[in-house]
């Protein structure tokens, strides 16, 4: 009843999508922790409104199977059946004019029982509160569900073009977020290094307490701690997070076959410290046996994310094409294996045969895959470290340089003082020549550290020489906007100059460890 009650009193409503109500009811934190302004900010009934934050994943985007692989969980392997090391996959639906930058939006805060009172009183009848804004609990994940459709249903009707919209055309909606989306955003994303995404929880300046709400105080208002880096509030603690998809175990090296119930993250403000991290996973039974009802945790709520279809309205040609590619490899390599065995299954009269030969198909295109992930993770993991051994060798340039002119100056000063014959000068004299063999073994040990160092990043570039120039500039234009992302202008200088000097290396056909020395240190 509450579905069709709520679109006919919007439907019926001319200024049904303004927001009169005030920041602080939907965008808490902006105000308390100073944070930016929201990415995108979606109305609601009643007045109402819902923020979001962008989230960049960033891929190959002109090859529309391309996704980001992540590492997700944790080492521990104390509830390793639950948390344990994962891979996932992760793209975003959305794409704007930079190739490598796709992106999803969630939620900037756990849905409020304002936010909540907007989607099923069609009659409007609360006044918004600043007690409303706490998170909504005792909500099934089936109602979770039906609250995302009824939003979508609403700004279809009402607001529409507030929608984003994908890169291949259609419709933008509402839903849960699944695991990886959740797991990706709360770990910082693409504004994190790879070390701090790897952490138990995101990086913090502060104690746990001024980011999350925990310890058995019930629940707080929605922006009440500090945001994560992507701008995201109470992502761990206030109260557990419903997912989209089922619970399934973690079976060391894939995810288990059985499907199970609700999936919920982030803990709650029951939780203690130590179980509020990016990794930790809890399953609830869809049902409650004892009361033979869904469901409907006091602890458990639920944000929501802005999904759209994988094909869009106009992209599965190109998704066609882009698959067609991949499976049949290299279009210059004539007698791919994988050609040669399509072309036997074709020819094959055995039914026992073909099914025997499109098994080894399925599998070769699963270790191309594989090795295709594994290429451009070395390509980015050799870039990241030949950028930081460009910035060591040229530190250490700048250390040589100094140390050559504290060299220089008291050579200079020997030659002043030679001839001298006051007691001063002479005492003089003989202490910078005893200080020199300090010095020039300083000298000669870092200078011998650059030599090292350039002979490691010699091997940087070479492999990236020999790999793919197509995978090699890709590999080039993403970690270009992770360093954007991160704000680390300084290696992107460094970016830059190794681009150069890879240039330069492939059109000598090598270079020698003193020009290659020289083509590091130059300005």
């Amino acid at each position: 009843m509450i579905r069709f009650a709520l679109a006919l009193a919007c439907l019926a409503s001319p200024v049904a999508a303004d927001i009169t109500w005030q920041p602080n009811f939907y965008d808490r934190g902006r105000s308390l922790s100073q944070a930016d302004e929201p990415d995108l900010i979606l109305p609601m009934p009643c007045g109402g409104a819902m923020a979001f934050q962008r989230v960049d994943v960033f891929v190959d985007g002109n090859d529309r199977l391309s996704d980001k692989a992540l590492r997700h969980g944790e080492s521990s392997t104390q509830y390793g059946y639950r948390n344990y090391l994962r891979r996932e996959h992760l793209r975003g639906p959305f794409q704007g004019n930079e190739p490598t930058k796709t992106y999803f939006f969630l939620a900037r805060y756990e849905l409020t029982e304002l936010q909540y009172s907007a989607l099923t009183d069609p009659d409007c009848g609360f006044r918004p509160s600043a007690i409303m804004t706490v998170p909504k609990t005792g909500v099934s994940w089936f109602e979770a569900q039906d609250i995302s459709r009824i939003y979508t249903e609403w700004l279809l009707a009402n607001a529409p073009d507030s929608l984003p919209e994908p890169r291949d055309g259609g419709l933008s909606y509402l839903r849960l977020p699944t695991e990886a989306e959740w797991e990706f955003a709360t770990r910082g994303g693409e504004t994190v290094d790879d070390l701090d995404y790897t952490g138990l929880r995101h990086p913090m300046d502060e104690n746990l307490s001024f980011y999350a709400q925990f310890g058995g105080d019930g629940t707080a208002p929605v922006g009440t701690r500090a945001p994560n880096p992507l701008g995201l509030f109470d992502m761990l603690g206030n109260v557990e997070e419903m997912m989209l998809e089922p619970f399934r175990l973690n079976a060391l090296g894939h995810t288990h076959g059985q499907i199970g119930g609700m999936v919920t993250r982030g803990g709650s403000y029951l939780s203690e410290p130590g179980d509020l991290t990016s990794a930790a996973r809890t399953e609830w039974s869809f049902y409650n046996t004892r009361r033979g009802t869904a469901q409907a945790p006091e602890t458990v709520g639920f944000r929501l994310v802005i999904g759209a279809t994988a094909l869009g309205r106009t992209g599965a040609e190109q998704i066609g094409e882009d698959w067609r590619a991949r499976f049949e490899g290299d279009p210059d390599e004539v007698d791919s294996p994988i050609t040669i065995l399509i072309d036997m299954i074709d020819e094959s009269i055995d039914p026992t045969q073909t099914e025997a030969l499109e098994t080894v198909v399925l599998d070769l295109a699963t270790a191309e895959d594989a090795a295709r992930t594994a290429r451009a993770s070395q390509l980015n993991a050799t870039l990241e470290l030949a950028t930081t051994t460009l910035s060591m060798i040229r530190f250490q340039g700048r250390r040589a340089v100094s140390i050559q002119d504290r060299i220089d100056k008291d050579l200079a000063d020997i030659a002043f003082l030679e001839g001298k014959t006051d007691q001063v000068s002479i005492d003089a004299r003989d202490q910078i020549i005893a200080s020199m063999p300090q010095f020039e073994a300083l000298l000669a040990d870092v200078t011998q550290s650059i030599r090292n160092q350039v002979g490691a990043y010699a091997r940087g570039l070479n492999l990236l020489a020999d790999a793919q120039p197509a995978e090699v500039e890709t590999a080039f234009t993403i970690y270009r906007s992770e360093l954007e992302s991160r704000n680390g202008d300084e290696f992107l200088d460094l970016l830059v100059k190794l681009r150069d000097h890879l240039d330069v290396l492939i059109e000598n056909q090598g270079l020698s460890a003193d020009a290659l020395i020289e083509l590091a240190l130059r300005p």
